[in-house]
């Protein structure tokens, strides 16, 4: 009759399938919640006295149309765990917050572990015979962990933890917990466990983990799974950590070569960022899912994670077609640039850098990360200005005297930082700025301003006796001479001294003439914050030429067009403000350096920078052109900024580096080259299979109705596969891989 009644008791009222289904586009598309719903449909009723339509409630829609879509309508078998709910078509298979407003008794769950969510039994038993052990943090102070012990206060559940295929999105079945207090480690390692299981992915050889914060997590995640009674994982579990692309720049420099999933053999072009992508759909229900029941939050979010994975399915033909056709362009680029670098070295240096490779990859495997920090530089490192400060505050407090001056100083170096900046800043504004880039100026010479008087009266409360009136201080030149080749002195405007930008700031090497006895101490002390402070400019002008040189070698060089040489240079310019704004530090420390009277030795060391000097190197970029034997370093490549390391190593090291990077990145699209035909044919697989399934169920039912709908699904899934099969065909004869690659294939 097209009625389904909303309770089996005492039936009252009837939903029309027509409006049910109403409802769940409603919600899946639009996140309307079911209250929200109703009323419209109160209003429809009766437009001008709605609240006298009586409330009604549906209960077990959802479930029937689970079961009949997944076949069980035509058997009397039970579903079990994660029989209702769709993984990806793809990957290889064997065959928000929520705020309980008011608690209620009668809360029906309907399902319980069949969907996407976890059965709740085993996973609230596994909660209250675990404890969380707070571990030291070793990287950044990451929001998930210090969310862990935040109090919710009034909140059932806090979040969810989800997961999902790392290259189609697809959510695992069975694997969705809830969080109580936070992000704990033992709720993520239930879902994990959880996931393996429900996927069959535990039979793989090899798999690899995407976490925001697996630098923490993964440490001792073994030693919990063996210490859970109800975590197990298989003997001989191959498990690799990795961190997503956008998230590993948040992280120390030693994660990027730890686990970036650019470095990480069989991930392909993954990015570890899908479920970034999926939460931000998913949380579209979060404010209608505070006011709902347990239950029908379960429901819900089990509706939204199988709609999700509905989509990904009938667009996987498409996506998987895109993706082979930017596999055949851009590995073109990543098989050149790394050919181009090859040459460029030895072959012994080659063989040497690919065992290295090869070590690290496997010490990593057996559990030793540490190995992959190959792909950072090394060797050549500066003591950062931070650990001077640091040192001389700890000086300061042991021998209880001049505490604060340190910090004073280090003010006073940033606030002449941030003059160079703005001075930077008014000039590319040029003569004549408009009505916005006037109050932008305006706007950093007050908070300029403001930092310049509380420096002041911060050194009226450490050198009380120390008067200023009077005292003409001295001139700290800032840089502005140092331009790169595309700037224009013409066009760039003048800044008159005497404006907060090129104010002078008082500290030990601005004062004239012989200083005060309070200020001796803290001239020395400023003397070594900069000489901190020249080494690390020093440090990021070699960093930034070094760039700018690898730019011009593998952007400018191999631009085929004009929209890839105008990008390319456009890198390079932004390579080049970079390196003036070092060039300005190092000047105003090494005027500084000198006006304090520094000895010979140090005076020789801290040489003038020449625009000359500042250029791309030419070994790098163009390593057989003309006179390039010849070329000599200038003198900040010489400097021993580290044990025993000099020019040629530094070269070696940024050889070295680029090198393994241009080799991973080809590699990944070798690999990229191989999954997607390969995931090609398990998508039609899938279909078939699907489609075989059904017409097992017809064969099997004996009613009109049942061989129906089991004809239907059948035509349906059939259809899916000869238009995938059809799409991937004419995809990989249309676009070939470059030949170099097939022949590694």
């Amino acid at each position: 009759m097209g009625f389904y009644p909303s309770t089996y008791k005492q039936i009252e009222t009837v939903f029309t399938f027509q409006v049910l289904d109403d409802y769940r586009l409603e919600n899946l598309e639009c996140q309307t919640s079911c209250h929200h719903y109703y009323s419209k449909l109160r209003r429809m009723t009766n437009s001008i006295f709605p609240t006298s339509v009586p409330v009604r409630s549906e209960a077990e829609l959802a479930r029937a149309r689970d079961m009949k879509w997944f076949g069980f309508g035509h058997t009397d078998a039970i579903p079990g765990d994660t029989d209702l709910a769709l993984f990806c078509p793809t990957c290889p298979q064997p065959d928000g917050t929520h705020q309980q407003q008011l608690r209620t008794t009668d809360d029906v769950w309907i399902k319980d572990g069949e969907g996407f969510m976890t059965h709740r039994a085993p996973y609230f038993d596994h909660l209250r015979c675990t404890t969380e052990i707070r571990e030291p943090c070793t990287c950044n102070e990451h929001r998930a962990v210090l969310d862990r012990a935040k109090p919710h206060k009034g909140c059932d559940v806090t979040g969810i933890g989800a997961f999902a295929c790392l290259r189609h999105g697809c959510y695992c079945p069975g694997s969705i917990v809830d969080f109580q207090v936070g992000e704990r480690q033992m709720n993520v390692d239930y879902g994990l466990v959880q996931a393996f299981n429900n996927t069959r992915t535990d039979k793989a050889p090899k798999i690899i983990v995407v976490y925001d914060i697996n630098c923490q997590y993964s440490k001792n995640l073994r030693k919990r799974v063996e210490a859970g009674r109800y975590l197990h994982f298989r003997p001989g579990l191959n498990l690799v950590a990795g961190i997503g692309m956008f998230h590993v720049h948040g992280h120390q420099d030693v994660c990027y070569g730890r686990y970036a999933p650019r470095f990480i053999p069989g991930a392909g072009q993954s990015d570890g960022e899908v479920l970034e992508r999926l939460f931000s759909i998913l949380n579209g229900i979060s404010t209608i899912a505070r006011t709902m029941t347990l239950a029908h939050r379960t429901e819900n979010v089990d509706a939204h994670m199988g709609d999700n994975n509905f989509k990904k399915m009938i667009d996987m033909v498409p996506t998987l077609c895109k993706k082979w056709k930017n596999v055949c362009s851009s590995a073109i680029d990543a098989c050149s640039d790394f050919e181009l670098l090859s040459q460029s070295a030895t072959p012994e240096q080659t063989e040497l850098w690919t065992v290295s490779v090869q070590t690290a990859e496997r010490l990593r495997e057996e559990g030793n990360v540490e190995a992959m920090d190959i792909y950072n530089v090394k060797g050549i490192k500066v003591i950062p200005q931070t650990e001077i400060q640091a040192n001389l505050m700890q000086a300061e407090q042991e021998a209880d005297s001049g505490v604060g001056v340190t910090t004073w100083l280090v003010a006073g170096m940033k606030i002449q930082e941030a003059q160079a900046q703005l001075v930077s800043f008014i000039r590319r504004q040029g003569k004549k700025p408009s009505g916005d880039q006037r109050l932008q100026i305006n706007r950093k010479r007050q908070a300029l301003r403001r930092k310049a008087d509380e420096f002041q009266d911060s050194f009226q409360q450490l050198f009380p006796a120390v008067a200023l009136d009077g005292v003409d201080l001295r001139e700290i030149p800032y840089g502005d001479d140092v331009l790169g080749d595309d700037e224009d002195e013409a066009y760039l405007a003048t800044v008159p001294r005497g404006e907060v930008e090129k104010m002078e700031i008082f500290l030990p090497s601005t004062c004239p003439g012989e200083l005060p006895r309070q200020l001796k101490t803290a001239a020395k002390v400023e003397l070594k914050l900069r000489i901190a402070q020249a080494e690390n400019a020093l440090e990021g002008v070699r960093r930034e030429i070094g760039h700018k040189s690898f730019l011009f070698r593998n952007n400018i060089a191999l631009a085929i067009n004009k929209q890839m040489k105008t990008r390319a240079y456009s890198a390079v310019k932004a390579a080049d403000d970079e390196v003036r704004q070092f060039v300005r530090v190092y000047n105003q420390a090494r005027n500084t350096i000198l006006a304090l009277g520094c000895s010979e030795d140090i005076a020789a060391r801290y040489q003038k920078l020449l625009p000359e000097q500042l250029v791309a190197l030419k070994s790098i970029y163009e390593p057989n052109a003309r006179g390039a034997g010849t070329y000599s370093l200038p003198w900040f490549w010489m400097l021993q900024v580290g044990s025993d390391s000099d020019s040629s190593e530094y070269m070696d090291e940024l050889y070295r580096v680029n090198w393994m990077r241009a080799r991973a990145k080809m590699l990944r699209w070798e690999e990229e080259s191989i999954l997607i035909p390969s995931e090609m044919k398990w998508t039609t697989f899938f279909f078939h299979n699907r489609a075989n399934g059904w017409k097992t169920r017809e064969a099997m039912s004996h009613k009109t109705g049942h061989q129906a709908y089991a004809r239907k699904q059948v035509a349906l899934w059939t259809e899916l596969a000869e238009h995938a099969q059809t799409a991937f065909n004419s995809c990989l004869i249309r676009y070939t891989v470059p030949p170099s690659m097939e022949d590694r294939m």
